[in-house]
């Protein structure tokens, strides 16, 4: 325990020292708010899950209800995206109502977005920003249920709460994440492809699914392939070494996203 005390706790330093110049360099060439804004609150989802799994890794017996913050934190993350390349299509619009305007413009074909209109955006729209207030719904269940011992997360038993809040991610993020992508598969031609936007969306993605590979990874090891010793105890299996792994690679991603969330593009 006190070895993963001690690599989580080099990790994070790591992590938030690289996120820091990231974002003070964005800082630096904030010359597009509203985008370089959400850039930065995409940027932060490696730190945040650092944070949590370093204090995961301090306090075994709260883990449980640490991890569904970071994911909070890492649902706010996925409009922020979505977001982004709505600015890149519409690089000067201030407000929604005037994106639709735009859209709903029939004699400016510049524009407008090609083969689309206002209702499929708006339908976009409510699909990626259902998904914040969907997982924040199910994390707070997940949290309750757990203090009150019928989350069970060994269990798929309908009369646990684990396989409705799964059930809940699962629909929420699919219904979200497709259309982000979509989106911006859609809208390529309209993006300067200097800005890497598909880099951006699937190193941010590359992240999150590396997360919830090690949670399965991890889940189906313990109990059947790794066994606890008189070293390593079943809490370091389960929750100290998944932990310490999420902040290496955070640290990782910290440097994988000043390629794809670089500042050059706004350099004055």
């Amino acid at each position: 325990h006190t070895l993963l005390k001690i690599l989580s706790a080099v990790f994070l330093g790591l992590t938030l020292l690289n996120s820091i110049i990231h974002i003070t360099r964005h800082l630096a060439r904030y010359t597009a708010p509203i985008q370089q804004r959400q850039i930065i609150r995409i940027i932060l989802v490696p730190t945040v899950f650092a944070i949590f799994s370093f204090l995961s890794v301090l306090f075994y017996q709260t883990s449980i209800y640490l991890r569904p913050l970071a994911e909070i934190y890492e649902s706010i993350a996925i409009p922020a995206i979505f977001i982004l390349y709505v600015h890149y299509v519409f690089p000067g619009s201030h407000s929604w109502r005037e994106l639709f305007y735009r859209l709903e413009d029939p004699y400016s074909r510049e524009a407008s977005i090609a083969g689309g209109d206002v209702t499929w955006f708006k339908r976009t729209c409510v699909f990626v920003f259902q998904y914040p207030i969907s997982k924040t719904t199910s994390s707070i269940v997940e949290i309750a249920t757990q203090g009150a011992g019928v989350y069970c997360v060994n269990s798929l038993a309908p009369r646990h709460a684990h396989l409705w809040c799964e059930i809940i991610n699962v629909v929420s993020i699919v219904l979200a994440v497709p259309h982000v992508i979509r989106f911006e598969r859609r809208m390529k031609e309209h993006i300067d492809p200097t800005r890497k936007p598909g880099a951006k969306l699937w190193t941010f993605k590359g992240f999150v699914f590396l997360q919830f590979v090690q949670l399965i990874l991890f889940g189906l090891l313990n109990g059947r392939l790794s066994h606890p010793t008189a070293s390593i105890t079943f809490n370091d299996l389960y929750y100290g070494i998944p932990a310490t792994l999420t902040c290496i690679e955070a640290w990782i991603f910290t440097i994988i996203f000043m390629w794809s969330f670089s500042t050059k593009e706004y350099a004055p």
